[in-house]
């Protein structure tokens, strides 16, 4: 009769990535949001003009997204209906919020982006403060696009539409 062998258990290495980006994720969240220092500063300011009024909503979601990689040590499901309804809601957010900024500061329908860039470099370079930063770049470009198709009113529905749609993917209802 043979032998049993004795198996002897493998050490598995351990990887640190998830623990580290999920913290480094974290921290930079922190900062950002408490404005500590010249970062913080700099990145608040980075996501206003990116992201618009609204940045906090993507920087919960990113303190979300690490806490998850702590947790799980893996990432959010990227694909899922649920992600793309929370991709839709913040894109709508955007689009209505930049709609109302056409609006506060008299904004031609046809220079849109250009005007909301210029807008963006004087309060980052030459340090004047605007009240608001609408939807940031993205809402700009997406104001652009739909309101030189639709009209003011015509952007404002599709809005509304892709709101509906989107609560609608994250809550999985139909």
């Amino acid at each position: 009769m043979a032998k049993e062998k004795k198996q002897i258990p493998k050490t598995t290495k351990k990887d640190f990535f998830y623990e580290i980006t999920g913290t480094l994720t974290i921290l930079l969240c922190l900062v950002l949001l408490s404005e500590l220092g010249t970062v913080g500063l700099i990145l608040k300011n980075l996501f206003k003009v990116i992201f618009g009024d609204f940045y906090f909503v993507v920087v919960i979601y990113l303190i979300g997204q690490g806490i998850y990689a702590l947790v799980k040590e893996k990432w959010f499901d990227f694909k899922s209906i649920r992600f793309n309804g929370f991709l839709l809601f913040l894109f709508s957010l955007f689009l209505i919020v930049h709609i109302s900024f056409i609006d506060l500061y008299n904004i031609e329908s046809q220079t849109i982006l250009s005007s909301s860039l210029e807008l963006y470099k004087d309060s980052l370079f030459k340090d004047q403060f605007i009240s608001s930063y609408g939807g940031g770049i993205i809402g700009a470009i997406s104001a652009q696009v739909f309101v030189v198709l639709f009209n003011k009113v015509g952007a404002l529905i599709f809005a509304i539409i892709f709101m509906i749609l989107s609560i609608s993917f994250m809550t999985n209802l139909s």
